[in-house]
């Protein structure tokens, strides 16, 4: 089995979980994660994923990521820091998708974890237009 096809397998079993903890939770975003994968900055984190074929931690932890800038905005989440950042993708891989991830990464010979153990700093850059 390729990267590619890893990747794409992990995002449907990610979408399942993360919907079925919308519906447990009542959060909005979670039952509409297949949508906001779906968005062009997401398409893209995936092709790069698949591109650098990182540790697959990185692939899990991307994905939290991806929904956490969904909930809070990246302005939000640019005020974060690591110990944050970090708190909530643990949070969030322990409450929904530890068990399954485990199971997934043992059927694909794939280093299994009990926290990705992953901080992100979120940084926001424009194009500014400097009046001289």
């Amino acid at each position: 089995m390729t990267y590619k096809e890893i990747i794409e397998k992990y995002k449907d079993l990610f979408i399942i979980l993360t919907e079925k903890a919308g519906s447990e939770s009542g959060i909005q975003e979670y039952k509409n994660i297949d949508t906001i994968l779906k968005k062009p900055e997401n398409l893209e984190m995936v092709e790069e994923l698949i591109e650098k074929e990182p540790d697959f931690k990185i692939v899990v932890s991307s994905f939290i990521v991806a929904l956490l800038i969904e909930i809070y905005g990246p302005e939000k989440l640019e005020e974060w820091d690591e110990d944050r950042s970090s708190s909530h993708i643990t949070e969030f891989y322990q409450l929904y998708l530890k068990k399954a991830t485990i199971k997934f990464c043992e059927k694909y010979g794939l280093e299994r974890f009990g926290d990705p153990e992953m901080a992100f700093r979120l940084v926001i850059t424009a194009k500014r237009i400097i009046k001289k």
